[in-house]
């Protein structure tokens, strides 16, 4: 038996990204507005979201590993964004934080994990609701 599911990785992170990224885009404009103070903090909840439902996702296809497959699906959809973020700040002359990065990588992998998690509770629970006498 193969422990990583490569579709519902790809799935999860699709997922993922469709979530996270336009929530992180949103995020960002936030930032550039100094107005706005905190209310970046309030696009963190949907990109981190993003990554759980990613997870989720990914564990539901994936039922013999679901946790491996929820948090690899969510740090999947995360490197590939910065696999684009990352030159473009380059190109663009912005700073590019390797701890943030890291940082961020955990969140997401965290993130995806615990999307599994409940999932996979949830899957449980079910099963053991249908095989009671």
């Amino acid at each position: 038996m193969q422990l990583l599911d490569r579709r519902a990785i790809l799935v999860g992170a699709i997922v993922a990204a469709v979530i996270a990224v336009p929530a992180s885009l949103i995020g960002q404009a936030l930032i550039d507005e100094p107005a706005r103070g905190n209310a970046v903090f309030a696009a963190l909840v949907p990109v981190v979201a993003g990554f759980a439902l990613g997870g989720a996702v990914a564990a539901r296809l994936a039922p013999g590993a679901p946790l491996a497959n929820g948090a690899i699906a969510a740090l999947a959809a995360y490197l590939a964004v910065e696999l684009v973020a990352v030159p473009l700040n380059l190109i663009q002359g912005d700073d590019v934080a390797p701890a943030a990065i890291a940082f961020a990588a955990i969140l997401a992998y965290s993130a995806g994990l615990l999307g599994a998690l409940v999932t996979d509770r949830v899957a449980r629970r079910r099963s053991d609701v249908g095989s009671a006498p």
